[in-house]
């Protein structure tokens, strides 16, 4: 599969968010190792999987961050080997089907306007942006946005219970 430059800024976020969690003085090699982990999901990528490229890309992405630890003798309290390599699938898939079954109870627990606006800007192909989104509500793009930091708060609460 060839990587289209919005392929390339799409998957930029989730690239930030897997190195955020990671020291700061290794931030920019970190984001090129997980660029490079993308590189590496593109060439393997199969679509008949049903499986979109970026879900399939961040074991890439964490595998050759996790490649760069080793590789560079990276001594860190936030890195854990067994959190990047899992060998039963079985246990991915029902963990999967968990979270999946939480994060529906949690945006039905939602009001219609979050709701409306955690599908539009995290659950389709591609995202809304907030003005527009706004608009429709007749509300600003920064009220937008701290309804969707709300609704993203609850979510987060319930998927960690």
């Amino acid at each position: 599969m060839q990587l289209t430059p919005e392929i390339l800024q799409q998957s930029h976020k989730t690239i930030l968010y897997i190195v955020s969690k990671y020291p700061k003085y290794l931030r920019d090699d970190l984001i090129q190792e997980g660029y490079l982990g993308l590189m590496k999901a593109a060439q393997k990528y199969n679509p008949d999987k049903n499986v979109k490229l970026i879900t399939y890309a961040v074991y890439w992405i964490k595998h050759y961050i996790w490649h760069y630890y080793q590789k560079n003798n990276v001594q860190t309290e936030t890195f854990n080997e067994e959190d990047y390599f899992i060998e039963d699938s079985s246990y991915i898939r029902t963990y999967q089907k968990q979270l999946l079954d939480k994060l529906a109870v949690g945006v039905l627990q939602l009001d219609e306007r979050s709701k409306d606006i955690i599908t539009n800007r995290y659950l389709k192909e591609e995202s809304i942006y907030l003005h527009i989104l706004g608009k429709k509500y007749g509300i600003s793009e920064e009220r937008t946005r701290q309804i969707e930091v709300l609704a993203l708060l609850k979510l987060r609460q319930i998927l960690d219970k």
